[in-house]
């Protein structure tokens, strides 16, 4: 008797259906550029940061994926130089939760979708100083969760004691470094199917988030 093995179908395939359901003619990530020191540092990023994405695609099973793909680059030097992640998020958000932003950029979706149920209307990517710098070395990225909001200090003494980043001393401070060799179809699938990923897998930094 035979025993006929079924497989899953890729995340590139999963993703690929996701778009086709909910009609989506974009996916990708929001970047805002906070770092102005030197522009050819910040070209190198975003070569390292798209060809990291675009060999992932050819590499899979499903590279039509690469047609919808859009990197939206938000680059405001008075505004933005400096900025922290939680600053940012202000503009961010502000940006995503206005009706127009997902009708325009998704004509043909089926409904209007909560924006915290798609990435790229939840979360977005940082660049700062040390973002540019280690592109030339182990380039990571700052991902930052939108709907992030800082917890109460507990009333029995409050969070453990944190060193600050960017002046936030709680154990998450709402956005992490992740590794450029995660820059992938499916690190955008598993934030889309839910917060878990990100709680479970969350890296404080410094630390930078390689799996």
């Amino acid at each position: 008797m035979s025993t006929k093995r079924f497989l899953m179908p890729s995340q590139e395939v999963m993703f690929k259906i996701w778009l086709d359901g909910a009609k989506y003619d974009k996916w990708g990530w929001v970047i805002y550029r906070c770092s102005y020191g030197d522009e050819q540092a910040w070209t190198n990023f975003r070569r390292i940061m798209e060809e990291s994405m675009h060999s992932r695609i050819a590499e899979s099973d499903e590279l039509t994926i690469a047609d919808r793909l859009e990197w939206t680059y938000i680059e405001d030097r008075t505004a933005l130089e400096g900025a922290s992640p939680d600053q940012v998020r202000t503009r961010f958000r502000a940006w995503a939760a206005d009706p127009e932003t997902v009708r325009t950029e998704q004509p043909r979706a089926r409904r209007i979708m909560d924006p915290l149920d798609e990435c790229r209307y939840n979360l977005f990517i940082h660049v700062d100083d040390d973002v540019l710098e280690s592109a030339t070395r182990n380039a990571f990225f700052n991902l930052v969760r939108g709907d992030w909001k800082p917890r109460p200090a507990d009333k029995f003494g409050g969070e453990p004691p944190y060193e600050p980043v960017y002046g936030c001393k709680a154990e998450n401070v709402g956005w992490m470094k992740v590794s450029m060799g995660l820059m992938k179809p499916g690190l955008y699938f598993d934030l889309l199917c839910g917060p878990d990923y990100w709680y479970e897998g969350y890296e404080r930094p410094p630390k930078i988030k390689y799996r």
